[in-house]
Protein backbone atom coordinates (compact mmCIF):
# COMPACT_ATOMS: atom_id res chain seq x y z
CA UNK A 1 0.00 0.00 0.00
CA UNK A 2 3.03 2.37 0.69
CA UNK A 3 4.24 2.49 -2.96
CA UNK A 4 0.45 3.47 -4.23
CA UNK A 5 -0.07 5.76 -1.08
CA UNK A 6 -0.33 9.01 -3.31
CA UNK A 7 -3.35 7.31 -5.70
CA UNK A 8 -5.16 5.89 -2.63
CA UNK A 9 -4.95 9.35 -0.86
CA UNK A 10 -6.76 11.07 -3.84
CA UNK A 11 -9.32 8.30 -4.18
CA UNK A 12 -10.18 8.91 0.12
CA UNK A 13 -10.26 12.59 -0.71
CA UNK A 14 -12.60 12.61 -3.83
CA UNK A 15 -14.58 9.62 -1.71
CA UNK A 16 -14.78 12.26 1.26
CA UNK A 17 -15.70 14.54 -1.12
CA UNK A 18 -18.61 13.16 -2.89
CA UNK A 19 -20.13 12.00 0.70
CA UNK A 20 -20.48 15.20 2.06
CA UNK A 21 -21.76 16.24 -1.10
CA UNK A 22 -24.51 14.05 -1.04
CA UNK A 23 -24.87 12.73 2.04
CA UNK A 24 -23.79 16.64 3.58
CA UNK A 25 -22.13 14.88 7.01
CA UNK A 26 -18.18 14.78 7.65
CA UNK A 27 -16.53 11.24 7.73
CA UNK A 28 -13.43 10.26 8.61
CA UNK A 29 -11.38 7.91 6.04
CA UNK A 30 -7.86 7.86 6.64
CA UNK A 31 -4.54 5.70 4.68
CA UNK A 32 -3.93 4.24 8.27
CA UNK A 33 -7.49 2.59 8.43
CA UNK A 34 -7.49 1.34 4.83
CA UNK A 35 -4.01 0.05 5.38
CA UNK A 36 -5.28 -2.30 8.45
CA UNK A 37 -9.17 -2.79 7.06
CA UNK A 38 -9.65 -6.42 5.33
CA UNK A 39 -6.46 -8.24 6.20
CA UNK A 40 -7.51 -11.36 4.49
CA UNK A 41 -8.24 -9.50 0.84
CA UNK A 42 -7.82 -11.27 -2.69
CA UNK A 43 -6.51 -7.90 -4.00
CA UNK A 44 -4.88 -4.92 -3.40
CA UNK A 45 -7.69 -2.79 -5.10
CA UNK A 46 -10.91 -4.87 -6.19
CA UNK A 47 -12.97 -1.80 -9.05
CA UNK A 48 -16.38 -1.97 -9.73
CA UNK A 49 -17.21 0.03 -12.35
CA UNK A 50 -21.22 0.73 -12.57
CA UNK A 51 -23.34 2.43 -15.46
CA UNK A 52 -27.06 0.56 -16.37
CA UNK A 53 -27.25 -1.88 -13.20
CA UNK A 54 -30.20 -2.08 -10.74
CA UNK A 55 -29.94 -0.99 -6.96
CA UNK A 56 -29.79 -4.62 -5.96
CA UNK A 57 -26.71 -5.14 -8.98
CA UNK A 58 -24.83 -1.93 -7.42
CA UNK A 59 -25.20 -3.35 -4.14
CA UNK A 60 -23.62 -6.68 -4.83
CA UNK A 61 -20.79 -5.01 -6.92
CA UNK A 62 -20.08 -2.63 -3.40
CA UNK A 63 -19.85 -5.21 -1.37
CA UNK A 64 -17.72 -7.31 -4.03
CA UNK A 65 -15.49 -4.74 -3.69
CA UNK A 66 -15.11 -4.58 -0.13
CA UNK A 67 -15.22 -7.84 0.21
CA UNK A 68 -12.46 -8.74 -1.98
CA UNK A 69 -10.47 -6.27 -1.83
CA UNK A 70 -8.11 -4.45 0.78
CA UNK A 71 -10.02 -1.33 -0.60
CA UNK A 72 -12.90 -1.60 -2.73
CA UNK A 73 -13.40 0.55 -5.55
CA UNK A 74 -17.06 1.72 -6.63
CA UNK A 75 -16.57 3.82 -9.89
CA UNK A 76 -19.90 5.35 -10.88
CA UNK A 77 -20.04 5.99 -14.56
CA UNK A 78 -22.83 8.93 -13.98
CA UNK A 79 -24.08 11.53 -11.50
CA UNK A 80 -27.01 8.88 -10.71
CA UNK A 81 -24.74 6.03 -9.95
CA UNK A 82 -22.97 7.62 -7.79
CA UNK A 83 -25.67 9.21 -5.96
CA UNK A 84 -26.86 5.76 -5.35
CA UNK A 85 -23.42 4.70 -4.17
CA UNK A 86 -23.99 7.12 -1.60
CA UNK A 87 -26.97 6.08 -0.85
CA UNK A 88 -26.25 2.24 -0.16
CA UNK A 89 -23.02 3.41 2.04
CA UNK A 90 -25.66 5.45 4.28
CA UNK A 91 -27.74 2.49 4.31
CA UNK A 92 -25.45 0.02 5.24
CA UNK A 93 -24.16 1.96 8.08
CA UNK A 94 -27.31 3.28 9.42
CA UNK A 95 -28.20 -0.58 9.61
CA UNK A 96 -25.59 -1.09 11.95
CA UNK A 97 -26.79 1.77 13.96
CA UNK A 98 -29.71 0.31 14.87
CA UNK A 99 -28.20 -3.10 15.94
CA UNK A 100 -29.30 -4.49 12.27
CA UNK A 101 -27.36 -7.10 10.35
CA UNK A 102 -25.10 -5.33 7.80
CA UNK A 103 -21.68 -5.57 6.36
CA UNK A 104 -19.08 -3.03 6.54
CA UNK A 105 -18.30 -1.09 3.88
CA UNK A 106 -15.83 1.23 5.42
CA UNK A 107 -13.12 0.19 3.28
CA UNK A 108 -14.73 1.20 0.31
CA UNK A 109 -14.20 4.27 -1.57
CA UNK A 110 -16.29 5.74 -3.68
CA UNK A 111 -16.05 8.01 -7.07
CA UNK A 112 -17.14 8.91 -10.36
CA UNK A 113 -15.01 8.36 -13.33
CA UNK A 114 -13.22 11.97 -14.21
CA UNK A 115 -12.53 11.28 -10.96
CA UNK A 116 -11.05 7.96 -11.26
CA UNK A 117 -8.83 8.60 -14.23
CA UNK A 118 -7.47 12.21 -12.45
CA UNK A 119 -6.31 10.16 -9.81
CA UNK A 120 -4.49 7.74 -12.14
CA UNK A 121 -3.18 10.42 -14.44
CA UNK A 122 -2.29 13.17 -11.14
CA UNK A 123 -0.17 9.83 -9.37
CA UNK A 124 1.62 8.77 -12.41
CA UNK A 125 -0.07 5.85 -13.37
CA UNK A 126 -1.12 4.50 -9.74
CA UNK A 127 2.73 5.19 -8.19
CA UNK A 128 3.66 1.85 -9.52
Amino acid sequence: MEISREFIEMLIVYTLENIREYEAINSVITFENLKNKNRNARCLLAIEIENKVSRKHLMGSAINASALGRIGIAVAWNTDKLKAFIKLRKYLHFLGSVGKNTFDTTNLLIMDKEQLFQAIHSSGGLGL
